[in-house]
């Protein structure tokens, strides 16, 4: 018996969905409370349903998480968290009633946003099914500063990903990680050589618009109207705040890192950096 719904999902989300993408460390979290600031966006930081195993019901993600958020609920008021109500523009609006129809009735007045960040995102095909005309951000950062920021975290080391049993593949390897030669070869990668994995296949593997980290630091003014523009947003008194903290952001300096790099993610790694046009 086939089963009805309240609401047209795919058409509530259609043109109205952006997904941030990046491998961590690559900007992605700054990038997405800039956008999150905007007025009439709704934003979700790195929700499970991305991270262990997608969820393919647009009804779900709606009821459970946006319409929640529209409505003033379930947001998160701990300060310490990225997710912090009050980091984005949905904490100083005035709350919607709690009334689903008011809310939906908002969305559509407003031309609202949802907005969702993630990190080394594995499953952007299964989202342009759930998201009609969705659309795709890639934060990209250079790759040695990038690797030297994972290391000092001790990321992808075997210990990492045993945190993480449901984003790993051959209880290792992370779900990015497609390339048969990459997971061939994952056992004997020493740790640089996993993160510039990594690096490279979440900008390769991932399709949309690319912005790079340094060029958002060093224009923030820039980016946002590109972005503004681009999804009808309009800035807030928090947007402006967040590009003072931007431009005043120092970024740390790394030594080459290259040369730890094992073959043959080495000379991929190197072509990926030249054509991105990193020195």
């Amino acid at each position: 018996m086939k089963i009805s719904t309240p609401l047209d999902y795919e058409e509530l989300f259609r043109d109205r969905v952006i997904i941030i993408n990046g491998v961590g460390r690559s900007g992605t979290t700054i990038f997405g409370k800039l956008l999150a600031s905007m007025q009439e966006t709704y934003y979700l930081f790195e929700p499970l349903f991305l991270k262990f195993g997608l969820c393919s019901v647009p009804a779900v993600i709606f009821e459970d998480y946006f319409l929640p958020l529209v409505q003033g609920r379930k947001m998160d008021i701990t300060e310490t968290d990225w997710s912090y109500y009050r980091n984005y523009w949905m904490g100083m609006r005035k709350v919607i009633p709690n009334s689903r129809q008011l809310a939906l009735d908002h969305i559509k007045k407003y031309n609202s946003r949802f907005i969702i960040k993630t990190t080394e995102c594995y499953c952007q095909r299964a989202l342009t099914e759930i998201f009609p005309n969705v659309h795709f951000v890639n934060i990209v950062r250079n790759g040695n500063d990038t690797i030297q920021s994972s290391l000092a975290r001790g990321w992808y080391s075997d210990e990492f990903m045993k945190l993480f049993p449901d984003y790993v593949v051959d209880g290792k390897i992370p779900l990015i990680v497609e390339e048969q030669e990459d997971r061939d070869n994952w056992d004997e990668y020493n740790q640089a050589t996993r993160c510039a994995v990594v690096w490279r296949t979440s900008i390769e593997h991932f399709r949309g618009w690319l912005i790079k980290y340094e060029k958002l630091l060093k224009e923030p003014e820039v980016t946002f109207m590109r972005v503004s523009n681009k999804y009808e947003l309009t800035g807030s008194n928090l947007t402006s705040k967040y590009i003072d903290e931007i431009r005043n952001h120092k970024v740390s300096q790394y030594e080459d890192i290259t040369d730890q790099i094992q073959e043959p993610e080495k000379s991929k790694y190197m072509e990926l950096m030249q054509r991105l046009g990193y020195k």
